[in-house]
């Protein structure tokens, strides 16, 4: 029966994306790009916003973060079970809140788009995940990382929400390498967290990993 609801989810997923890109492939209009013929001109510049420190320091904070926030995913349900004493629905709680919590909080970071920038939004997650993770670090009870989860959803939702924003901010003229850098800054993550799961998996390592 197990093997049936995983074959199941899988083909419903497999079902989504076929839709989606029908969608897109039907509805999706056109564009017409304009052909330049500074072809030279616009890998040069490309190039040269890869090597500039203005984009190269904002890609590394963003592969920090984007760790961060993968290694809080793997480390907080073994620090309920094993640190709090908590049970698996105390894991479900707190998932569930955070992920309830993006999408509001996503859209109102989009209606303040044009009063604050996504510089001082950038800034600001950093510090609300510095005082999320402290929390976490002096925790004693799950309903303590339940009501903290407030600030770990604001979090999230800047830097999945605003990040290629603040990309695009950064490279006005290549929508296309914004978006590679952040994507790429995204996936590298991966690098970050398979170094550091295994490590996570020693109960005693999951508070100090808060820390």
């Amino acid at each position: 029966m197990g093997t049936i609801r995983i074959y199941g989810t899988f083909s419903g997923t497999s079902a989504i994306y076929l839709a989606i890109a029908s969608l897109i492939y039907l509805f999706l209009p056109k564009r017409k790009t304009a052909v330049q013929s500074s072809t030279g001109k616009r890998k040069s510049t490309g190039t040269s916003s890869l090597k500039s420190r203005q984009i190269r320091q904002p890609l590394i904070a963003f592969i920090f973060l984007f760790a961060v926030n993968a290694i809080n995913f793997i480390n907080t349900p073994l620090f309920i079970v094993n640190e709090l004493q908590g049970t698996h629905t105390d894991v479900g709680l707190v998932v569930s809140v955070c992920a309830g919590l993006e999408i509001p909080i996503m859209l109102v970071l989009g209606a303040l788009g044009k009063k604050i920038s996504n510089h001082t939004l950038m800034i600001s997650s950093c510090f609300i995940a510095v005082v999320y993770y402290i929390i976490l670090s002096v925790s004693t009870h799950s309903w303590q990382l339940i009501a903290a989860q407030l600030l770990q959803a604001t979090f999230v939702a800047i830097v999945m929400g605003n990040g290629l924003s603040y990309f695009t901010d950064l490279l006005p003229d290549s929508p296309g390498l914004a978006t590679t850098i952040y994507s790429n800054g995204f996936l590298a993550r991966l690098v970050k967290l398979g170094m550091t799961s295994r490590w996570t998996n020693c109960p005693r390592r999951t508070r100090g990993l808060c820390v």
